[in-house]
């Protein structure tokens, strides 16, 4: 080759490698702009971000997510496996111990595979963590506080089981106005409202005693009343059906010398279902007792057999008054208080 030809040749070269070096310095200056508003975005955010690589190793996090974590040093290289168990095992969220390692493997799985859930914090507040890949095999973790979101969705869940429970009383009021006005004999009218009030309040067993004359006074048994609900239950039907008269220390009698709603929290510890040669209940662990008077006394007595410890409501004791309420009025209507205790009492008797 001449020499003619190198001076064009070195020529050509230079500019080339004056293109290149442009175009590298326009490449890194272009990624400096990217870097930069990467960084604004992460500075910027109301949202805890963080970028994680293929390897599950932290790339970047901005000063939100990095709140999260108080006194960790979140260094490039740090593992998401190692940060998740810290996360739980030194309670920043609330999970069951025996569930920490199965919680520190979904979340692994999910960052990597994008994902989105919700935690409770020690704190109190409410995180969503969603996850989601990016190109190069990275992945982003996010952690947005959704506390207020939370909290008014659990305000609307807790205000539509009021709704449904005032609806449930409503309608076993109905029930039991419905029960009333169709004149029905008295047998016939409490076990309609047994029933009821076992469908609203979910007792497998209900049945009523007539209380007749007597000091203390003696509970006679009404077999038409009873209802047992569920065949786990069934074996309790002829338990309770040959049952004599309950007296002295028994729940119906107590109601009744009482003249008030009686709750027994477990029948295990309560005289009225130990001893004295009285059958026992499998299954059953709380009672309840109404006493529906007629004027001043007290003339039957509704008994209701629940499989959980009953604690004593309020409302549901108010609910209940006036069931029997309703129910005494029925069976009174058009008759005095006199004339109405001395039918029952006769058929009390019999």
């Amino acid at each position: 080759m001449s020499a003619t030809w190198i001076l064009p040749l070195l020529a050509a070269l230079a500019l080339l490698l004056a293109l290149l070096a442009r175009r590298l310095q326009q490449s890194r200056a272009r990624a400096a702009r990217v870097e930069a508003r990467l960084a604004a975005v992460l500075a910027a955010a109301g949202t805890g971000i963080s970028v994680w690589s293929a390897a599950g190793r932290l790339t970047a996090c901005n000063a939100r997510f990095r709140e999260l974590y108080p006194g960790v040093p979140l260094k490039p290289g740090l593992e998401l496996e190692d940060l998740l168990r810290f996360t739980v095992t030194r309670g920043l969220v609330q999970v069951p111990d025996d569930e920490t390692e199965a919680w520190v493997q979904a979340r692994l799985a999910g960052v990597m595979e994008g994902a989105r859930t919700t935690v409770r914090t020690a704190a109190g507040r409410w995180l969503e963590l969603r996850s989601a890949p990016v190109d190069g095999g990275d992945n982003l973790l996010l952690y947005t506080d959704v506390t207020d979101a939370e909290e008014t969705r659990g305000e609307l869940s807790d205000r539509n089981r009021q709704l449904d429970r005032l609806n449930a009383d409503l309608e076993l009021l109905r029930g039991v106005l419905a029960a009333a006005a169709a004149g029905e004999p008295f047998d016939a009218a409490v076990a309609r409202v047994v029933a009821l009030v076992c469908g609203w309040a979910r007792w497998p067993v209900g049945r009523a005693w007539r209380v007749a004359d007597g000091d203390p006074p003696r509970c006679l048994p009404l077999p038409a009343s009873l209802v047992v609900r569920g065949e786990k239950y069934e074996p309790l039907r002829p338990l309770l059906a040959d049952e004599p008269a309950a007296d002295g220390d028994s729940l119906a009698a107590r109601a009744a010398r009482a003249g008030r709603v009686m709750w027994v929290a477990n029948v295990e510890g309560d005289p009225a279902f130990q001893g004295g040669g009285r059958p026992a209940l499998p299954g059953i662990r709380g009672a309840c007792a109404v006493p529906v008077r007629s004027g001043p006394e007290v003339v039957a007595v509704l008994e209701f057999l629940a499989p959980d410890q009953l604690v004593p409501a309020e409302a549901a004791t108010r609910l209940l008054e006036s069931v029997a309420l309703i129910l005494a009025a029925s069976s009174s209507a058009g008759r005095s208080p006199s004339t109405t205790r001395s039918a029952w009492r006769r058929v009390g008797s019999t």
